[in-house]
């Protein structure tokens, strides 16, 4: 994914992913849970809004198979913001 680049996309490109994994049928999903997409943080020059985090989280769990999420980063003040997000996208889905 090239610098720059926003929502739309980054949520095709996880998509096009999503469909590979679909195919591949795995028992259990396994999500390495980055923040630094995050168009506020200082390391990437990405810009996924909050909310894009949520949309990730409905997404991910749309493939409706066991899933974890292990935290891996994220620098912006508003992390604890994202996560919460991406953590309702879950939720969501499982409801």
């Amino acid at each position: 994914i090239s610098p720059g680049t926003g929502e739309k996309k980054y949520l095709e490109t996880l998509s096009e992913g999503l469909e590979i994994i679909k195919k591949f049928n795995p028992e259990l999903i396994a999500v390495s849970a980055g923040f630094d997409t995050y168009q506020r943080d200082s390391l990437l020059n990405l810009n996924l809004t909050k909310s894009s985090y949520r949309r990730i989280g409905e997404m991910i769990v749309s493939l409706k198979k066991p899933c974890f999420s292990i935290l891996e980063g994220g620098y912006s003040q508003e992390l604890p913001k994202c996560i919460y997000m991406y953590l309702e996208g879950v939720k969501n889905e499982n409801a």
